[in-house]
């Protein structure tokens, strides 16, 4: 069994608030949703409230994991500038786990597109061409 290098990014487009905002229009479908594409198995759902309670604050703690890892230093996440946008960064050698603390919550809140300008994850209208192999 070996070892993969594994990267997260989540871009920073949008203020903390306006994330937080989108944070509260979500149903307990956009949640299972949402732990589905993020690989997020782990929630036990006993009861919509308790759910839908319970979904809101580890997201909302995730988000405020990446709000952290932007605006201050971090050993094991950074920000940083690419192609004209913010983005915050982490990764490492994994083993069948997370290479880091923030992994999860960063792939979780880029999953999320909280913190992106285009909030419709099912909207690639405003995605660049697929660069072809060949011309």
């Amino acid at each position: 069994m070996g070892a993969d290098f594994t990267l997260a990014l989540c871009e920073i487009a949008v203020p903390k608030s306006k994330s937080i905002q989108r944070l509260k229009t979500f149903t307990l479908e956009d949640y299972s949703t949402l732990f589905d594409n993020a690989c997020e198995y782990h929630f036990d759902e006993t009861g919509d409230d308790l759910v839908l309670s319970q979904c809101y604050d580890y997201v909302l703690n995730a988000l405020e994991i990446v709000w952290s890892c932007y605006n201050e230093q971090h050993r094991e996440a950074m920000s940083m500038v690419l192609s004209d946008k913010w983005y915050v960064v982490t990764g490492g050698m994994s083993y069948g786990d997370d290479p880091t603390d923030c992994y999860s919550s960063i792939n979780l809140i880029d999953t999320s597109n909280l913190c992106q300008l285009h909030f419709d994850a099912t909207d690639y209208s405003n995605a660049p061409p697929r660069i072809k192999e060949e011309e």
